[in-house]
């Protein structure tokens, strides 16, 4: 046992780990002076490098903005020129047709067209024949009248998609609005020729079961169709079949027990173009293939026949076609049965693509599209029909998610010759081809039948665009699409185990067994493969153009599953300032280089953005997805006025230095400045990029990026 130690002792060893403590506190305070001094110094250090370096590159900015402007007015005066040749081209061809419909570009033309179109009176009309003369029905005269509306609505269209390309917003919105007011007096039209039929309708034909039935087709995509029963007693089950504009409708016993005291009609009405678009254009449904408006109508009472003169009531004109709703919430009583689905069925035109049937009605109240009481949706492809049943009626339509065709998996621009290039982009379900030359945009893929009568023609990249939208693939994306497709994809899916997992983690671990990731069968995997992995931040250096922590629409950072590829489908949306810069800088060189996107682009801040480039001078073919050839391509990024090299790497999903700049580079006003200091431009190249002759292929490029956003949604 050790002997006890007595309390001196025990005092003495107290003072002495005192002093040692108050010595080591000492120590420390001393030691994290120094640290604090020295911290202090780096960063004064640092400072003033940052601060030389911000000094240093404001003046070489400066230096070089008069040499760029110059080469920008330079090419833009090309592009004016080229461009006030094929207007002039265009003007006479249509002073040589006597082109009489209203101008697109001036507002008093067409608000004279609408004027006069409201104040015209009277229906039919007489068309001389060589037997004699026929008189035109009210409803044929009212469909002349919106096809020849119809034409004016094209080229309104055409003009929205010269401002679309242009970035013209005022203008966008100005031929959307004459778009729905010309549309709305063609739906207004449509209804004034159906308020004559009814109150004339004892002048139509009737089989022996007292049905009124007709049907009126057109070669523009306005179709109608009537049917009307003329007594007021109910009816058993009703089929009802117009096979010459290819709609067809099962009434059930319902509808005459919920308007009981009235004869009744029904009116489909087919239109080719989405009617309500306008009236909601933040919702997050296309339509495809048209809409169908049916609406069960009040016949009013039959003329009387006095004395020789016949007696005709005349409503008020806001009276004289009366719409009976379905199911009619004040048909209360008994004898109004139980609610029966109608069946209705129309034809989806052949250039439409049906990927999943999914028909909704439009909620005029709410001004959005729903599917409440809609079920048993069939799509025949060989018939082309579209069959549904629904609770009620009201304007029906084939709608598929905006989104569904996007993020894009990667893209690449190849270049063919000196004024013409492919464009290749990878969806979620297609490659879609686009060949892009000095007269305009031609899509090659996918070689879908659908798509054969567009695959023929050369086109404006908007109107490209448009009509690609309207047979079943958007690739027209705007901001709002960014929060749609990240709600859409953190939607939680049903498996076949009856779990639920999210969309953006459907694909995660597919590449651990894949094949090659340069094969082919792995490619195309790869566009479509969707995995999830959490980005680590990084800072961002405003000078050397270091950037990371990309946040997504929702906040969170996102990594990527191959060359080009989101991992999680959502995506970073870059300012229009950066893209416009980018897509100016790059269109220009794309006579002879290759533009690819990189995986690395959705790490960037929504001011910067970064892309790889490959020189192409001979016209090879070069695949931006094999990485056994990735050091190939250079990494460029951009900001709203400088562009730089960068330093990323294809192949690695995780680099922290990907979107810093190499050492010994420096950031420029131009990317032609940039690729010139890194020696990528060659003698042979610069004549081509200087040529006038590529301006206006450089601005159909330009035009194509912009409004695909490749670098916000890819």
């Amino acid at each position: 046992m050790a002997p006890k130690r007595s309390k001196k002792a025990i005092e003495e060893e107290m003072r002495r780990q005192e002093e040692e403590r108050k010595k080591k506190e000492e120590e420390d305070r001393i030691k994290a002076e120094e640290d604090k001094k020295r911290k202090e110094e780096e960063e004064r250090l640092r400072q003033e490098m940052l601060e030389k370096m911000r000094a240093e590159e404001a003046a070489r900015l400066e230096e070089e903005a008069p040499r760029v402007m110059e080469a920008d007015r330079d090419r833009q005066q090309h592009l004016e020129e080229q461009q006030r040749a094929k207007k002039q081209q265009k003007e006479w061809v249509r002073f040589q047709q006597c082109y009489s419909l209203p101008d697109p570009r001036n507002e008093s033309d067409l608000t004279a067209f609408l004027t006069i179109w409201r104040e015209e009176e009277g229906y039919g009309g007489v068309e001389g024949l060589k037997g004699g003369a026929v008189v035109k029905s009210p409803m044929t005269c009212a469909l002349e009248k919106c096809v020849y509306a119809e034409e004016v609505v094209s080229d309104i269209l055409r003009e929205w998609c010269r401002a679309a390309e242009g970035g013209l917003t005022p203008r966008q919105q100005f031929c959307l609005k004459y778009i729905n007011e010309i549309r709305t007096v063609e739906l207004d039209t449509i209804d004034d020729a159906t308020a004559h039929l009814l109150a004339h309708i004892e002048n139509e034909p009737s089989n022996g079961r007292n049905e009124v039935q007709n049907a009126w087709p057109t070669q523009k995509g306005l179709l109608v169709g009537f049917w009307g029963y003329l007594q007021s007693k109910g009816f058993r089950a009703k089929v009802i079949d117009f096979p010459s504009i290819g709609i067809g409708m099962e009434l059930p016993k319902s509808i005459a027990l919920q308007a009981m005291g009235h004869c009744i009609g029904v009116r489909v009405f087919y239109t080719s173009y989405d009617s309500v678009a306008f009236l909601s254009p933040s919702h997050s449904e296309v339509v495809l293939g048209g809409m169908v408006h049916v609406d069960l109508l009040s016949i009013p009472h039959f003329p009387k026949k006095i004395k020789g003169w016949t007696v005709r009531s005349v409503p008020p004109p806001e009276e004289a076609m009366k719409k009976l709703s379905y199911p009619n919430t004040d048909a209360t009583t008994p004898a109004s049965g139980s609610i029966q689905p109608v069946k209705i069925e129309y034809t989806i035109p052949s250039n439409v693509i049906v990927r999943e049937p999914n028909v909704q009605l439009w909620d005029s109240q709410a001004l959005t599209w729903c599917d409440d009481n809609i079920g048993e949706i069939a799509f025949d492809e060989s018939t082309r029909k579209c069959s549904f049943f629904s609770l009620r009626l009201a304007s029906f339509a084939l709608t598929q998610d905006r989104t569904l065709d996007l993020p894009y998996s990667w893209w690449q621009i190849k270049a063919r010759s000196a004024t013409s290039a492919q464009l290749l982009l990878q969806g979620p379900d297609f490659l879609i081809a686009f060949a892009i030359t000095e007269d305009g945009v031609q899509l090659e893929g996918p070689d879908r039948p659908e798509l054969a009568a567009l695959r023929e023609q050369i086109l404006s990249p908007a109107d490209l665009l448009l009509q690609l939208r309207n047979c079943g693939i958007n690739c027209l994306p705007n901001d709002h699409d960014a929060e749609l497709l990240a709600r859409r994809l953190s939607r939680p899916t049903h498996t076949e185990n009856g779990e639920n997992e999210s969309k953006e983690g459907e694909a995660e671990g597919d590449h651990e067994d894949a094949e090659d990731e340069t094969s082919p069968a792995a490619k195309e995997k790869n566009g479509n493969n969707q995995q999830q992995e959490q980005q680590p931040e990084q800072s961002k250096d405003a000078v050397n153009g270091a950037e990371g922590g990309g946040e997504t629409v929702d906040g969170s950072h996102e990594g990527d599953s191959g060359p080009g590829q989101p991992r999680n489908g959502h995506v970073s949306v870059k300012d229009v300032g950066v893209e416009a810069k980018a897509y100016w800088d790059l269109s220009g060189i794309a006579c002879c280089f290759d533009i690819a996107s990189s995986r690395h682009n959705k790490k960037t801040q929504s001011d910067t953005l970064l892309v790889r480039v490959h020189d192409n001078v001979y016209h090879e073919d070069f695949d931006a997805n094999d990485l056994d050839f990735e050091t190939d391509w250079t990494p460029v990024m951009f900001w709203h006025n400088k562009s730089s090299l960068a330093c990323a790497v294809e192949s690695e999903e995780e680099s922290a230095d990907a979107c810093t700049i190499p050492e010994g580079s420096v950031t420029h006003a131009s990317l032609r400045l940039t690729l010139e200091e890194a020696g990528k431009i060659a003698d042979a190249m610069r004549l081509r990029l200087d040529s006038p002759q590529t301006a206006r292929f450089a601005e159909m490029t330009r035009q194509l990026m912009m409004l695909l956003r490749l670098c916000s949604f890819g």
